[in-house]
Protein backbone atom coordinates (compact mmCIF):
# COMPACT_ATOMS: atom_id res chain seq x y z
CA UNK A 1 0.00 0.00 0.00
CA UNK A 2 3.09 2.50 0.83
CA UNK A 3 4.08 2.46 -2.69
CA UNK A 4 0.56 4.08 -4.35
CA UNK A 5 0.58 7.07 -6.01
CA UNK A 6 -0.84 9.90 -5.03
CA UNK A 7 -4.22 11.04 -7.18
CA UNK A 8 -3.29 13.32 -9.96
CA UNK A 9 -4.37 16.82 -9.37
CA UNK A 10 -6.99 18.16 -11.98
CA UNK A 11 -6.33 21.36 -14.11
CA UNK A 12 -7.68 24.06 -12.83
CA UNK A 13 -7.41 26.49 -15.29
CA UNK A 14 -10.75 26.87 -16.28
CA UNK A 15 -12.33 30.42 -17.33
CA UNK A 16 -15.44 31.15 -15.59
CA UNK A 17 -17.44 31.27 -19.02
CA UNK A 18 -16.47 28.10 -20.27
CA UNK A 19 -19.13 25.52 -20.28
CA UNK A 20 -16.89 22.90 -18.79
CA UNK A 21 -17.29 24.39 -15.28
CA UNK A 22 -19.77 21.47 -13.28
CA UNK A 23 -17.38 19.07 -15.19
CA UNK A 24 -14.40 20.39 -13.56
CA UNK A 25 -15.97 21.21 -10.39
CA UNK A 26 -17.39 17.18 -10.11
CA UNK A 27 -13.11 16.15 -11.16
CA UNK A 28 -12.14 18.62 -8.16
CA UNK A 29 -14.95 16.66 -6.13
CA UNK A 30 -13.79 13.20 -6.97
CA UNK A 31 -10.33 14.30 -6.53
CA UNK A 32 -10.53 15.59 -2.69
CA UNK A 33 -12.66 12.16 -2.24
CA UNK A 34 -9.73 9.71 -3.46
CA UNK A 35 -7.30 11.85 -1.25
CA UNK A 36 -9.46 11.26 1.84
CA UNK A 37 -9.93 7.43 0.71
CA UNK A 38 -6.33 7.39 -0.03
CA UNK A 39 -4.42 4.23 2.62
CA UNK A 40 -1.83 7.18 2.41
CA UNK A 41 -4.14 9.79 3.73
CA UNK A 42 -3.31 10.73 7.37
CA UNK A 43 -5.98 8.83 9.63
CA UNK A 44 -5.71 11.70 12.08
CA UNK A 45 -7.54 14.60 9.37
CA UNK A 46 -10.00 12.16 9.32
CA UNK A 47 -11.51 12.69 13.11
CA UNK A 48 -12.29 15.78 12.39
CA UNK A 49 -15.50 17.35 10.41
CA UNK A 50 -17.67 14.63 8.76
CA UNK A 51 -14.92 12.86 6.79
CA UNK A 52 -14.71 10.29 9.50
CA UNK A 53 -18.22 9.15 8.35
CA UNK A 54 -17.62 9.45 4.66
CA UNK A 55 -14.22 7.87 4.37
CA UNK A 56 -13.26 6.46 7.69
CA UNK A 57 -15.38 3.45 7.93
CA UNK A 58 -13.46 1.57 4.92
CA UNK A 59 -9.79 2.44 6.67
CA UNK A 60 -11.22 1.29 9.98
CA UNK A 61 -12.38 -1.74 8.36
CA UNK A 62 -9.05 -2.62 6.51
CA UNK A 63 -7.31 -1.85 10.09
CA UNK A 64 -9.57 -4.03 11.63
CA UNK A 65 -8.90 -6.72 9.22
CA UNK A 66 -5.34 -6.62 9.43
CA UNK A 67 -5.22 -6.29 12.86
CA UNK A 68 -7.39 -10.17 12.65
CA UNK A 69 -4.86 -11.65 10.36
CA UNK A 70 -1.90 -10.66 12.89
CA UNK A 71 -3.81 -11.72 15.85
CA UNK A 72 -4.76 -15.58 14.33
CA UNK A 73 -0.99 -15.72 13.10
CA UNK A 74 -0.22 -14.93 16.60
CA UNK A 75 -2.25 -17.87 18.10
CA UNK A 76 -1.25 -20.04 15.60
CA UNK A 77 2.36 -19.68 16.35
CA UNK A 78 1.85 -19.52 19.98
CA UNK A 79 -0.78 -23.08 19.82
CA UNK A 80 1.88 -25.07 18.07
CA UNK A 81 4.85 -24.02 20.52
CA UNK A 82 2.42 -24.86 23.29
CA UNK A 83 1.19 -28.15 21.53
CA UNK A 84 4.75 -29.08 20.52
CA UNK A 85 6.17 -29.24 24.31
CA UNK A 86 3.60 -29.38 26.36
CA UNK A 87 2.62 -33.08 27.82
CA UNK A 88 0.94 -35.62 25.80
CA UNK A 89 -2.64 -36.44 26.90
CA UNK A 90 -3.31 -40.17 27.58
CA UNK A 91 -6.23 -39.77 25.23
CA UNK A 92 -4.64 -37.88 22.74
CA UNK A 93 -5.91 -38.50 18.89
CA UNK A 94 -4.51 -39.65 15.82
CA UNK A 95 -3.54 -36.34 14.56
CA UNK A 96 -1.94 -35.14 17.81
CA UNK A 97 0.26 -38.28 17.46
CA UNK A 98 1.23 -37.27 14.17
CA UNK A 99 2.39 -34.18 15.01
CA UNK A 100 3.98 -35.41 18.01
CA UNK A 101 6.02 -37.71 16.04
CA UNK A 102 6.77 -35.65 12.78
CA UNK A 103 8.03 -32.38 14.52
CA UNK A 104 9.99 -34.77 16.68
CA UNK A 105 11.47 -36.48 13.52
CA UNK A 106 11.87 -33.16 11.64
CA UNK A 107 13.60 -31.22 14.39
CA UNK A 108 16.15 -34.04 15.30
CA UNK A 109 16.64 -34.22 10.97
CA UNK A 110 17.12 -30.49 10.07
CA UNK A 111 19.80 -30.98 13.81
CA UNK A 112 21.89 -33.26 11.72
CA UNK A 113 21.02 -31.78 8.19
CA UNK A 114 22.45 -28.94 9.78
CA UNK A 115 25.97 -29.94 10.72
CA UNK A 116 26.24 -31.88 7.35
CA UNK A 117 25.68 -28.86 5.25
CA UNK A 118 28.44 -27.03 7.66
CA UNK A 119 30.98 -29.54 6.60
CA UNK A 120 31.00 -28.59 3.44
CA UNK A 121 30.90 -25.01 3.73
CA UNK A 122 33.91 -23.78 6.60
CA UNK A 123 34.48 -19.84 6.06
CA UNK A 124 32.50 -17.33 7.96
CA UNK A 125 29.49 -16.54 5.37
CA UNK A 126 26.00 -15.88 4.42
CA UNK A 127 24.38 -18.27 2.80
CA UNK A 128 20.99 -17.61 0.73
CA UNK A 129 19.44 -20.99 0.97
CA UNK A 130 15.99 -22.65 -0.24
CA UNK A 131 14.06 -25.51 0.53
CA UNK A 132 12.04 -27.51 -1.34
CA UNK A 133 9.05 -29.72 -0.40
CA UNK A 134 9.70 -29.47 3.56
CA UNK A 135 6.80 -31.14 4.32
CA UNK A 136 7.10 -30.26 8.10
CA UNK A 137 8.21 -26.31 7.88
CA UNK A 138 9.19 -26.43 11.91
CA UNK A 139 12.13 -28.24 10.56
CA UNK A 140 13.03 -25.14 7.97
CA UNK A 141 11.82 -22.93 11.04
CA UNK A 142 14.53 -24.71 13.42
CA UNK A 143 17.34 -24.75 10.39
CA UNK A 144 16.88 -20.66 9.72
CA UNK A 145 17.06 -20.27 13.74
CA UNK A 146 20.38 -22.19 14.18
CA UNK A 147 21.67 -20.20 11.15
CA UNK A 148 20.23 -16.88 11.81
CA UNK A 149 22.20 -14.19 10.94
CA UNK A 150 22.76 -12.79 14.31
CA UNK A 151 23.33 -16.03 15.83
CA UNK A 152 26.58 -16.89 16.74
CA UNK A 153 26.91 -19.91 13.78
CA UNK A 154 29.73 -19.08 11.70
CA UNK A 155 27.88 -19.89 8.10
CA UNK A 156 24.42 -18.23 8.41
CA UNK A 157 21.45 -18.10 6.01
CA UNK A 158 19.52 -15.38 5.06
CA UNK A 159 17.10 -15.02 3.34
CA UNK A 160 15.54 -18.86 3.38
CA UNK A 161 12.98 -19.48 1.78
CA UNK A 162 10.84 -22.53 1.92
CA UNK A 163 9.11 -23.86 -1.81
CA UNK A 164 5.80 -26.29 -1.82
CA UNK A 165 4.02 -27.59 -5.05
CA UNK A 166 0.74 -27.52 -2.60
CA UNK A 167 -0.51 -23.62 -2.29
CA UNK A 168 -2.13 -24.54 0.96
CA UNK A 169 0.91 -26.28 2.64
CA UNK A 170 2.99 -23.32 2.08
CA UNK A 171 0.65 -20.75 2.96
CA UNK A 172 0.36 -22.71 6.50
CA UNK A 173 4.16 -22.65 6.37
CA UNK A 174 4.09 -19.03 5.76
CA UNK A 175 1.39 -18.37 8.48
CA UNK A 176 2.96 -20.46 11.27
CA UNK A 177 6.69 -19.36 10.66
CA UNK A 178 6.68 -15.58 9.08
CA UNK A 179 10.33 -15.11 9.14
CA UNK A 180 10.28 -17.98 6.78
CA UNK A 181 9.78 -16.78 3.00
CA UNK A 182 7.39 -18.94 1.06
CA UNK A 183 6.17 -19.96 -2.41
CA UNK A 184 4.77 -22.29 -4.11
CA UNK A 185 4.31 -23.41 -7.41
CA UNK A 186 5.76 -25.69 -10.60
CA UNK A 187 9.18 -26.21 -9.67
CA UNK A 188 10.30 -26.06 -13.16
CA UNK A 189 9.72 -22.41 -13.06
CA UNK A 190 12.62 -21.88 -10.12
CA UNK A 191 14.98 -19.84 -12.29
CA UNK A 192 18.41 -21.09 -12.64
CA UNK A 193 21.41 -19.79 -9.71
CA UNK A 194 18.65 -18.22 -7.94
CA UNK A 195 20.20 -19.10 -4.41
CA UNK A 196 23.65 -20.33 -3.11
CA UNK A 197 22.53 -23.40 -1.39
CA UNK A 198 19.30 -25.36 -2.38
CA UNK A 199 17.92 -28.51 -0.34
CA UNK A 200 15.49 -30.98 -1.26
CA UNK A 201 14.51 -33.37 1.41
CA UNK A 202 11.77 -35.18 -0.12
CA UNK A 203 12.83 -35.63 -3.33
CA UNK A 204 9.95 -38.26 -4.27
CA UNK A 205 7.51 -35.42 -3.19
CA UNK A 206 8.67 -33.58 -6.20
CA UNK A 207 7.96 -35.72 -9.11
CA UNK A 208 9.41 -38.53 -10.88
CA UNK A 209 11.04 -40.18 -12.61
CA UNK A 210 14.30 -38.44 -10.20
CA UNK A 211 17.25 -38.19 -12.68
CA UNK A 212 15.55 -35.49 -14.72
CA UNK A 213 14.09 -33.92 -11.48
CA UNK A 214 17.65 -33.83 -10.13
CA UNK A 215 19.29 -32.22 -13.34
CA UNK A 216 16.99 -29.25 -13.02
CA UNK A 217 17.28 -28.80 -9.66
CA UNK A 218 20.99 -28.96 -10.04
CA UNK A 219 20.28 -25.69 -12.18
CA UNK A 220 18.74 -23.73 -9.38
CA UNK A 221 21.77 -23.28 -6.52
CA UNK A 222 24.76 -20.85 -7.28
CA UNK A 223 26.85 -22.90 -4.69
CA UNK A 224 25.50 -26.46 -3.95
CA UNK A 225 22.59 -29.03 -3.88
CA UNK A 226 22.10 -31.14 -0.90
CA UNK A 227 19.42 -33.97 -1.07
CA UNK A 228 17.63 -36.61 0.41
CA UNK A 229 15.76 -39.63 -0.28
CA UNK A 230 13.88 -42.27 1.64
CA UNK A 231 14.30 -45.24 -0.11
CA UNK A 232 11.60 -47.29 1.75
CA UNK A 233 8.61 -44.70 1.45
CA UNK A 234 8.02 -45.29 -2.34
CA UNK A 235 8.31 -48.84 -3.05
CA UNK A 236 9.35 -50.63 0.66
CA UNK A 237 8.83 -54.03 -1.49
CA UNK A 238 11.58 -53.27 -4.39
CA UNK A 239 15.52 -53.05 -2.93
CA UNK A 240 15.93 -52.06 -6.84
CA UNK A 241 14.58 -48.59 -6.17
CA UNK A 242 17.66 -47.37 -3.63
CA UNK A 243 19.96 -49.33 -5.85
CA UNK A 244 18.47 -47.25 -9.46
CA UNK A 245 18.82 -43.67 -6.63
CA UNK A 246 22.48 -44.56 -5.83
CA UNK A 247 23.43 -45.07 -9.76
CA UNK A 248 21.95 -42.02 -10.61
CA UNK A 249 23.39 -39.48 -8.38
CA UNK A 250 26.78 -41.23 -9.03
CA UNK A 251 25.94 -41.10 -12.46
CA UNK A 252 25.36 -37.30 -12.00
CA UNK A 253 28.78 -36.80 -10.37
CA UNK A 254 27.57 -36.19 -6.69
CA UNK A 255 30.20 -34.94 -4.76
CA UNK A 256 28.74 -36.88 -1.51
CA UNK A 257 26.77 -39.94 -1.10
CA UNK A 258 25.77 -41.79 2.32
CA UNK A 259 23.36 -43.74 4.14
CA UNK A 260 21.65 -42.05 6.72
CA UNK A 261 21.16 -43.09 10.57
CA UNK A 262 19.49 -41.42 13.50
CA UNK A 263 17.52 -42.03 16.36
CA UNK A 264 14.28 -41.54 13.88
CA UNK A 265 15.93 -43.11 10.77
CA UNK A 266 16.71 -46.80 11.05
CA UNK A 267 18.73 -49.35 9.18
CA UNK A 268 19.77 -46.76 6.76
CA UNK A 269 16.91 -46.41 4.79
CA UNK A 270 17.16 -42.27 3.82
CA UNK A 271 20.16 -41.54 1.95
CA UNK A 272 21.98 -37.99 1.75
CA UNK A 273 23.64 -36.27 -1.19
CA UNK A 274 26.09 -33.19 -2.00
CA UNK A 275 27.21 -31.71 -4.82
CA UNK A 276 29.24 -28.48 -5.68
CA UNK A 277 27.75 -26.73 -8.72
CA UNK A 278 30.19 -23.98 -8.70
CA UNK A 279 31.81 -23.88 -12.20
CA UNK A 280 28.78 -26.25 -13.84
CA UNK A 281 26.57 -24.39 -16.90
CA UNK A 282 22.87 -24.35 -16.39
CA UNK A 283 22.59 -27.00 -18.32
CA UNK A 284 25.33 -29.18 -16.75
CA UNK A 285 24.88 -31.72 -13.91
Amino acid sequence: MANLPWPMFPPLCVRRSSPTVPHRVIQLLRFFRSIFESPRFPGWILRFGGFTRICGGRQKALRDTQATERENARRERDSIVRSLFAPLSPHASDEELLRLRSHSQSLAYYSDLSRYISDFFLAFETLSLLDIVPRAWIGLAFLRLMHHPMAFTRLKFDPVWGFDTDPDRELSGKTAYPDLHTMSGDILQLQPRSFDIVICNNLTDVGAPIKPILQHLLTIPRRALFISVCTIETDPSSPAFRANVEAVVRELRFDDVRSYDSNHWHGGVRLLGYKNVMGTSHGQA
